[in-house]
């Protein structure tokens, strides 16, 4: 089986049913390896998606403990995942307001031209 076989499908968007596969997967006690291998993806991805699972389940207010006990990742390659992913939330959240604010003050300048 070459490379591109072996990893059809790394690259490609994760479906709802391919994360489920992956948690229950883990709850067999099978390896990241073994996983990828079934999942025609490479370790890392799957590594990186259930990343991104921790830290989903982190916003919906699954304890640090409970996700690591569920994914297996190294605590602070989650912690750090969560806390880059927060930042992000955070930064996008801001250039949403500036912008609003931005719309807001345009608003305000037409209704004004307006008036007159």
């Amino acid at each position: 089986m070459s490379a591109e076989e072996k990893h059809a499908n790394n690259g490609k968007p994760w479906t709802y049913a391919q994360e489920r596969y992956l948690l229950d997967e883990l709850k067999d006690n099978k390896s990241y390896e073994s996983i990828a291998i079934d999942m025609k993806r490479t370790t890392g991805s799957v590594t990186s998606r259930l990343k991104q699972i921790g830290y989903k389940m982190y916003v919906r207010g699954k304890s640090i403990y409970d996700i690591l006990e569920i994914t297996r990742l190294v605590e602070g390659s989650l912690r750090k995942t969560i806390q880059t992913n927060l930042e992000k939330r955070d930064e996008d959240k801001k250039k949403t307001e500036i912008s609003l604010q931005s719309i807001n003050s345009e608003i305000i300048c037409v209704k004004m031209r307006f008036r007159v």
